[in-house]
């Protein structure tokens, strides 16, 4: 009696030992799926405005890696200068223009007008831009 007793103390450690591993293996895959969705983004990339609702039509702002960007309307650009983003400041020419969530959303401050764009690509795209290919 006193073997079967041992053993089935074993299998009982044996079996919470096993859960006990499971759980921290399941809990740190869940931790690391957290963390790869909160990750901070690169401001590099195409934003464009809510479907075109705006006057005169969809605005797109395509940010180049080396610095540079281009804030268009198809057929007509608006404006291209050079950005740094400090924190969730956007600046442009050491002005500040807007803000960055870090994420897949620039508010730019133009002309007294604030402009929600949100990311469509993770590269710069240039829809109908005079001057500019993909």
């Amino acid at each position: 009696m006193r073997e079967g007793s041992v053993n089935m103390k074993n299998k009982k450690h044996t079996i919470l030992i096993v859960a006990l591993v499971l759980s921290l293996s399941v809990n740190l895959l869940l931790l690391a799926l957290h963390a790869i969705g909160t990750q901070e983004k690169s401001i590099v990339g195409t934003f464009s405005s809510a479907g075109g609702k705006g006057v005169g039509g969809e605005i797109y702002l395509a940010v180049e890696a080396d610095g540079d960007y281009t804030l268009y309307r198809q057929f007509q650009v608006l404006k291209t200068g050079s950005y740094r983003v400090e924190r969730d400041v956007v600046y442009s020419d050491a002005q500040p223009m807007g803000y960055f969530d870090q994420k897949d959303t620039v508010v730019l401050l133009l002309d007294d007008t604030a402009y929600s764009l949100t990311r469509t690509d993770s590269i710069p795209v240039y829809v109908n831009v005079p001057g500019k290919m993909n």
